[in-house]
């Protein structure tokens, strides 16, 4: 018993201390590979705990070699946009502007009741006060209301304020989403005029580029 105890505590802290270097977030928030990296973790650890006639090595290397498999899928979709569209689900725009996208809730397997349901518990009874309702690749839904139903700010000159909408990632860490600039009806000749006028040289020096459906700008230089 008491070898069982040891083992059991030995393997616990090696699996704890893994996934605290992956940095990963909570099982809610997880994209898909980092779940299954997290389903497989639990699996490969019991097993040199259960049967003491296992070698604690059968349960650290592999659990290393999963961890590791999972650091360099991290790093690889932060860099290459390609194994990003593989591994990272994208978010699915339930509610667009107001108007309810019914394919994409087929797409996503939601019934109306659990987006209404959902809604609720984001504060929204009533489907016509949202102008946004994103399934995020964590699984959770984001809510952006419409100008008449969010709370009025100090930027809000009149009782009809322009739609700010959402914000759209142009530039991430200095290479340019085409995709995206395509969906907010614009070219790359629009994209260096907006980097002219914010001083920037080059997309490759922005590590971050974002335009709202206002078609208002934010930046975030890299640093050097």
């Amino acid at each position: 018993m008491t070898t069982v105890f040891f083992r059991l505590l030995i393997i616990y802290f090696f699996t704890l201390m893994s996934v605290k270097f992956t940095g990963k977030r909570q099982v809610g928030e997880m994209q898909m590979s980092e779940l299954i990296t997290a389903l497989f973790l639990s699996e490969l650890a019991v097993y040199p705990i259960n049967d003491i006639d296992i070698p604690l090595s059968h349960g650290v290397i592999p659990v290393l070699a999963l961890i590791s498999i999972e650091v360099l899928i991290s790093l690889g979709t932060v860099k290459v946009p390609f194994l990003r569209a593989i591994f990272d689900s994208k978010p699915g725009y339930l509610i667009k502007k107001g108007k309810l996208d019914i394919a994409e809730l087929k797409k996503n397997r939601i019934t109306i009741d659990e987006l209404i349901s959902e809604l609720r518990l984001a504060g929204y009874p009533d489907m016509s006060e949202v102008y946004y309702a994103i399934l995020e690749p964590s699984g959770k839904l984001s809510v952006i209301p419409n100008s008449q139903s969010r709370p009025i700010t100090p930027q809000d000159h009149s009782m009809s304020p322009p739609e700010k909408g959402i914000v759209h990632t142009v530039i991430s860490d200095g290479k340019i989403n085409e995709k995206v600039l395509l969906g907010i009806g614009r070219d790359s000749r629009w994209l260096d005029k907006k980097l002219k006028e914010n001083k920037i040289a080059k997309a490759g020096d922005v590590f971050l580029f974002t335009v709202n459906d206002n078609y208002d700008c934010f930046a975030v230089m890299k640093k050097k």
